[in-house]
């Protein structure tokens, strides 16, 4: 039984349905891409991709003006007498949301590390400007880890006027926050004595 050979059109034919296939896959494949660019940024997707450092753990996030201040862990290498060594550091981020972007990093970026016997105090303060160069929003904030037990209050303030700063509690330690102007920072012992008192600097 004779079969039909295929005309110049129709090897023609069949090769632009296989360009058209390749095509539409490359369409889809460019649509799929587009959209999930142009869905709002998660607070996780901020932190992971927006934050120049690497994120063990969010430990705190507090709404302040203009946007959320983020405190987080993160494993940085210094230099030590013996060479260069490992430390867990806390650290400040400042984003801010919106419905049609999501979350992004608006604040600079920074780790410290210090050693005390009883607790850190880690002074930052956020800059917000609009687009014409104008202050909008000024964050000022103090945050550390409260390294001895007999510290269950922390207070920041000014010579005799303090406030309370928040508590924080994880599986890695004790934190503390608050947001304001301080000078001095100190924790306090369960009968209100002062265990520790330093300058916010």
């Amino acid at each position: 039984m004779l079969q039909a050979v295929p005309s110049f059109n129709d090897k023609r034919d069949a090769k632009g349905g296989g360009r058209m296939k390749k095509k539409a896959g490359l369409w889809i494949m460019l649509a799929a891409i587009f959209l999930a660019a142009c869905q709002p940024k998660t607070f996780e997707e901020a932190m992971s991709t927006e934050v120049p450092f690497n994120v063990q753990k969010v430990i705190h996030k507090e709404k302040v003006k203009g946007g959320t201040v983020v405190l987080y862990l993160t494993e940085q290498e210094r230099e030590a007498d013996n060479g260069a060594e490992k430390v867990q550091a806390v650290a400040a981020a400042y984003l801010q949301e919106s419905k049609k972007a999501g979350w992004k990093n608006a604040g600079h970026n920074h780790w410290e590390y210090k050693q005390n016997d009883h607790m850190t105090v880690y002074p930052e303060t956020f800059y917000q400007y609009d687009t014409e160069g104008n202050l909008k929003h000024k964050v000022p904030i103090v945050f550390g880890r409260i390294l001895n037990n007999d510290i269950t209050a922390v207070e920041a303030g000014k010579k005799d006027s303090f406030q309370p700063a928040k508590l924080i509690e994880t599986e890695e330690g004790r934190f503390y926050f608050a947001a304001g102007e301080f000078e001095l920072v100190r924790g306090l012992s369960a009968e209100g004595k002062a265990v520790s008192q330093q300058k916010n600097r």
